[in-house]
């Protein structure tokens, strides 16, 4: 009697269940090595930058600083006249002197990327006018302000012409023509005797003791 030999070949069987997920994946097809994505590490590494610049600004200058300007004199005899145009900042006018202009000057900045040499202040003196005037560096401002407080002593007798772009007004104790303006700002006028005309676009007017023709007029306030 014959027998047919079997087809099947009794193999050894590995059990190892990591040679049996390599044979899997094998089985379903090739592997390919992920790609690594650096578009976080660029992204981490931007801001990281970004820390070391705003730091070494914020070292370099302080966020808030000011200065005192030394007092500038002026001489004037009889019947004065005083301009101011401050482009931001506090003008405080008030009599006191006799012959002379006192003015007394404070620039202040705060935030990134300002500083105080940002600031100049002209004087201009014509006999008995003088013309004060404020203005700023047109460089790069990251951001912050910049701005000038004036507080002048004049003789009683003064004609004044005052004005702020943003920044408050206030004058005491005037005998002569007075207009003061601001942009955005609040105005207080005391004890002035002649013809006044004070103007705010955003903020309020007080007024006190005024003798003579007055105009008092504010777009929101």
């Amino acid at each position: 009697m014959y027998y047919e030999q079997s087809a099947y070949e009794n193999r050894a069987f590995n059990r190892d269940p990591r040679e049996q997920q390599s044979q899997a994946n094998r089985a379903n097809g090739p592997m390919y090595p992920r790609k690594k994505s650096y578009g976080v590490w660029l992204l981490l590494a931007l801001l990281l930058g970004l820390l070391l610049v705003g730091g070494g600004l914020f070292s370099a200058r302080n966020f808030s600083q000011q200065q005192s300007v030394a007092d500038r004199i002026f001489a004037v005899t009889g019947h004065s006249q005083l301009t101011v145009s401050n482009g931001s900042g506090i003008v405080y006018v008030h009599a006191g002197a006799t012959d002379h202009i006192i003015v007394h000057s404070t620039k202040i900045v705060s935030g990134f990327g300002v500083s105080l040499d940002d600031i100049h202040t002209d004087y201009v003196q014509n006999g008995n006018i003088l013309n004060i005037s404020s203005h700023e560096d047109n460089n790069f401002v990251l951001a912050g302000t910049r701005e000038v407080n004036f507080d002048i002593t004049v003789p009683t007798t003064t004609d004044l012409t005052l004005h702020t772009g943003s920044g408050q007004v206030h004058i005491a104790d005037i005998n002569g023509q007075t207009s003061g303006s601001t942009g955005s700002g609040d105005i207080e006028a005391s004890n002035i005797s002649g013809q006044t005309s004070v103007s705010t676009g955003s903020g309020d007017i007080e007024a006190s003791n005024i003798s003579g023709q007055a105009t008092f007029s504010t777009g929101s306030g």
